[in-house]
């Protein structure tokens, strides 16, 4: 048996850990967003590390596909990397002060997609945002 063990996975057929990639990322945002209508990055890590391999929660690890020494973990890159593109997208906006990401009026569609895929539940404030008939959808 090896000196170290996967950060959460168990069972002999699951040891093996594909490498994380953004995709992996994704429902984990979506899943949080849908309950909370706003996130941290530090919330999607928490419910990623333990399904990640070493090499993807270790920082300062050498990866082979950068040839260089990565200044923080794969996961957090993965995780600003889907957090980002949901920013140019429109659908999230962030907040400075709070150090969270939020659901914009403009994420109203993109949101009604995700609850009728998912049989899950709008956020509470863009619902009241879309009471009120605060979404331009003009972009």
């Amino acid at each position: 048996m090896e000196d170290f063990c996967y950060a959460g996975c168990v069972g002999a057929l699951f040891e093996d850990v594909p490498p994380l990639q953004v995709a992996h990322i994704r429902p984990y945002v979506i899943a949080i967003l849908l309950h909370r209508g706003a996130i941290r990055s530090t919330e999607v890590e928490a419910c990623l590390i333990p399904h990640c391999s070493t090499d993807d929660i270790r920082e300062g690890a050498w990866d082979e596909l950068i040839n260089d020494y990565r200044e923080s973990s794969k996961l957090k890159e993965l995780i600003d990397e889907v957090l980002g593109e949901m920013t140019i997208e429109g659908l999230l906006r962030y907040n400075e002060d709070l150090d969270i990401w939020v659901l914009t009026p403009l994420a109203a569609r993109k949101a009604i997609s995700w609850v009728a895929e998912t049989n899950g539940m709008m956020p509470h404030h863009l619902l009241a945002e879309l009471a009120k008939g605060n979404t331009d959808e003009s972009t």
